[in-house]
């Protein structure tokens, strides 16, 4: 008589527990280590992802001690379970952006009532034309200011936020989108999504009152970088100019928020779009619009005439990037500067023509602003281990252009969402996730301060305003000696990537849930002390 073979025991048990311990330790440590760029940070989060379950499955292949029988059914019966949970959250759990700008994913119950959901309707409380005056020095009319440089000018503020703290003047829920404020006079004008319509909306500026709004019935769907539109008005001689998250640019009636024309870029010009959405700001100028393209190879910048929206020209053979084109006089020639998605381009605005090209490869996102500096030369940053250049842009006696780097500092302002701020021949900006300091002539870095994550910086004066991407805003001197942050102000309560805007004496910041103006304390021109002197 047969006698019955008895199943095998598992030996080494220590060694998947070991394994998974490794694995969760290696994963919180790597989550928790800023220093690292925030792709290689994921790449390597994925990697021990993988690796953990990879370990086990080792283990019970060829160090468990059971026979090859019971070792198939056991990686079968796992391989079984985890497809089932996997599939069982998926009823329960989506996707709902990310947590931050390390790209980490946030989830949410399917069935749970998101901030977008309990957005009330917009009303329009104040009735009447909203009227346009001449630019101010102190208006902010378009994405980083009236030169695109990321400064507000005309005010100098007090940095005794204790003594005279900033007052809030209004805070109310807004909707979904990464777009900032353009503000001229009274009036504070913002792109966001709401449902499924995708609005361009005018506040005022000092109560928050909406006085009109212009929608398109479209949604810019992003399961990672969350949804809407990315890019920010651009105010010009009484319109409203607007790239949505989709590619349309629109050209608005700022009284009463009527269209004029509007153009579908992409569609138009045969493009696809970005993988985190159409994001460029237009740029306004004599007779033309300008704004990038997509994806497809060709027609990296597009412009169109301000008062018709014919397309005026297309050109470039590189796919755009998520930065706005920028307007620069080199070496006496005025032109386009245009960071694209492998190179940094230098255009003729008359035709497009490209007068230069320098290779700046890159394998993710680049979106920060060329920024033009004295001395004919551009600076240009970028994250993901990229890092920054300064360019040298000249004329040769045969007529030709070039753009030479004068240093690369490859793991130096590696600005991954945000942009720099140029102030006494130093650039300051968000190294990664760190408050940074860099000497223009020698890209050397001077130092590195707090980190506020991947959040924004705006220049006013002698000081940095930077709104951290945990929400809260705080002041640092922009002091290329010493990092010295002077004030500290609890505002947003959720991640922010939007830019902050000064407009007088009148801060706006918001993000993809709230918006808040204060009012904050400015010096008085006999307040005001010479730089020499102090």
């Amino acid at each position: 008589m047969s006698q019955a073979i008895e199943p095998r025991r598992l030996k080494r048990v220590w060694m998947p527990i070991a394994i998974i311990l490794l694995g969760a330790g290696s994963f919180t440590a790597l989550v928790l280590a800023d220093a690292l760029e925030p792709m290689t940070q994921f790449y390597l989060g994925v990697g021990l992802m993988a690796a953990t379950p990879l370990g086990v499955i080792l283990w019970l292949l060829f160090f468990s001690g059971l026979d090859w029988l019971q070792r198939i059914a056991y990686l079968l019966s796992g391989i079984t379970a985890t497809v089932a949970v996997i599939y069982g959250l998926s009823f329960v759990l989506k996707f709902d952006g990310s947590l931050g700008g390390s790209g980490i994913p946030r989830l949410r119950l399917k069935e749970s009532r998101t901030p977008e959901a309990s957005l009330a309707e917009l009303r329009i409380e104040n009735s009447g034309e909203v009227k346009i005056d001449s630019l101010k020095e102190t208006d902010y009319p378009q994405f980083l200011g009236r030169q695109r440089d990321g400064a507000a000018r005309g005010v100098r503020l007090d940095r005794d936020w204790n003594a005279r703290p900033p007052k809030e003047l209004w805070r109310q829920p807004i909707g979904l989108g990464w777009s900032a404020f353009a503000v001229v006079g009274d009036y504070a004008f913002t792109q966001e999504q709401r449902e499924n319509k995708e609005l361009v909306v005018c506040y005022e500026l000092k109560t928050g009152k909406v006085r009109w709004t212009h929608e398109h019935d479209v949604r810019w769907v992003d399961t990672q970088g969350g949804d809407g539109p990315r890019a920010t008005p651009t105010v010009v001689e009484g319109r409203v100019y607007t790239v949505g998250g989709t590619g349309v640019l629109d050209c608005i009636d700022a009284a009463e928020g009527k269209n004029i024309w509007s153009v579908d870029t992409l569609a138009e010009n045969e493009l696809k779009n970005l993988i985190w959405g159409k994001s460029c700001s237009p740029l306004v100028f004599d007779d033309k619009v300008i704004v990038t393209g997509g994806r497809g190879k060709k027609y990296s910048l597009l412009a169109y005439d301000r008062a018709s929206g014919k397309r005026l020209w297309r050109v470039g053979d590189d796919d755009a990037s998520y930065s706005s084109p920028a307007l620069a006089t080199l070496d006496g020639l005025r032109q386009i500067l245009s960071v694209n998605a492998q190179s940094v381009t230098g255009h003729d605005p008359k035709d497009g023509k490209i007068l230069w090209t320098f290779s700046w490869p890159g394998k993710m996102a680049k979106a920060s602003q060329p920024v033009p500096l004295p001395g004919d030369r551009v600076f240009v940053s970028a994250g993901y281990n990229v890092g920054s250049v300064l360019l040298r842009v000249k004329q040769g006696s045969d007529g030709q252009w070039s753009a030479e780097p004068v240093w690369v500092g490859r793991n130096k302002m590696s600005t991954q969402f945000s942009n720099v701020a140029i102030a006494h021949d130093y650039a300051f900006g968000l190294d990664c996730r760190e408050l940074a300091c860099l000497d223009l002539e020698t890209g050397q870095r001077k130092w590195k301060g707090k980190k506020y994550n991947f959040g924004q910086i705006l220049l006013v004066d002698d000081l940095i305003v930077v709104q951290a991407e945990d929400g809260f805003i705080a002041l640092v001197e922009a002091n290329p000696d010493e990092f010295k942050e002077v004030a500290r102000l609890p505002a947003l309560t959720s991640m922010t990537w939007n830019n902050p805007v000064l407009s007088g004496p009148y801060l706006l910041v918001r993000n993809d849930r709230e918006a808040i103006c204060f009012e904050v304390p400015i010096l008085k021109e006999e307040q005001r002390v010479p730089r020499a002197e102090k």
